[in-house]
């Protein structure tokens, strides 16, 4: 029977959450890959790029420290094969989101 299955990394900073998941997505992209599927591991890894362009940030601890919560959703057909991906951002550090003056 096939069910929904979920990967949460945890640890301290530095501890290389986002280099296993970007290990892992790269490894379910390269082994699911079908050629008529529009998700490819350079679309995947384009999008990661981007993501950590604009929510990472030096740190005492970790120079590329992140900064954000990503959930990332994979989407397979019935085969097994990658048919389309998502991502959810959130950014949950008070002192970063950024507010309009009144007036």
């Amino acid at each position: 029977k096939r069910a929904d299955q979920s990967l949460i990394t945890m640890g301290i900073s530095g501890s290389g959450k986002t280099y296993c998941t970007r290990q892992l997505q790269k490894y379910l992209a390269t082994v699911a890959a079908s050629p008529s599927s529009p998700v490819t591991l350079n679309k995947l890894e384009s999008a990661q790029m981007l993501l950590e362009a604009f929510g990472h940030a030096i740190t005492r601890l970790n120079k590329n420290a992140t900064r954000v919560t990503r959930l990332l959703s994979l989407h397979f057909d019935y085969s097994g094969l990658l048919v389309s991906a998502s991502v959810q951002s959130s950014l949950l550090e008070k002192v970063r989101v950024v507010h309009r003056s009144a007036g």
